[in-house]
């Protein structure tokens, strides 16, 4: 357990809140549910609005990563009444919508990259698994780039992973897809040993 929950210096909200942030940046997702619980318990009359809608927001995060998606939702609505403009609910697109945007922007790559990416293995899920320990990531590349790789090492083992719903809870609506088209365009770049923007170039 997380030292922070042995020995809380402070019960302020503003401490509460950042703690339940770290906790959930770190993956200790029960404990940071116990933090907002507490918020929610016994601090709930010193919470401001935008404060509550954090609270509903990070609780919904909690939900949807749990595949509770109605209740998530729920949640989601609920903090953005008490916040819209910093919490708006996250939307849910069809996996076609990702599955476009990864389409065109392989199109859009230079001929001279297209053969090397026939042994890539591209995934779109909602979020990462055992591949990263970084959970807010919204995309990651695993494998070795090729300018680093040896003669005989073999392109079938390099992943390129897209997470949807963190695409969908972080990135405004109207510039998701675009979003979605630089993440794997920078995935891709790491295949090739390009740093985060060089390929984005290309979009």
């Amino acid at each position: 357990m997380p030292n922070t929950l042995l020995k809380r210096p402070s019960d302020s909200v503003s401490y509460l809140l950042l703690e339940s942030k770290l906790l959930f940046e770190r993956g200790y997702f029960e404990e940071c549910r116990r933090t907002l619980n507490f918020l929610l318990e016994e601090k709930s009359e010193e919470l401001l609005d935008s404060e509550l809608s954090q609270v509903l927001h990070r609780k919904a995060c909690l939900l949807d990563r749990e595949d509770k998606p109605l209740e998530a939702d729920k949640l989601f609505l609920q903090a953005e009444h008490f916040d819209p403009v910093n919490s708006p609910a996250p939307p849910r697109f069809e996996l076609s919508y990702f599955e476009s945007a990864m389409d065109l922007t392989l199109a859009s790559l230079p001929s001279v990259y297209q053969p090397y990416l026939g042994g890539v293995q591209f995934t779109i899920k909602d979020y990462p698994g055992d591949e990263s320990n970084h959970h807010e990531i919204l995309g990651l590349y695993v494998g070795t780039p090729r300018p680093k790789r040896s003669f005989y090492e073999r392109d079938d083992s390099d992943q390129v992973f897209i997470y949807k719903r963190n695409h969908e809870i972080q990135i405004p609506k109207d510039l998701l897809f675009h979003e979605v088209k630089k993440t794997v365009a920078k995935e891709v770049g790491h295949h090739f040993g390009l740093n985060d923007n060089e390929m984005s170039y290309y979009l």
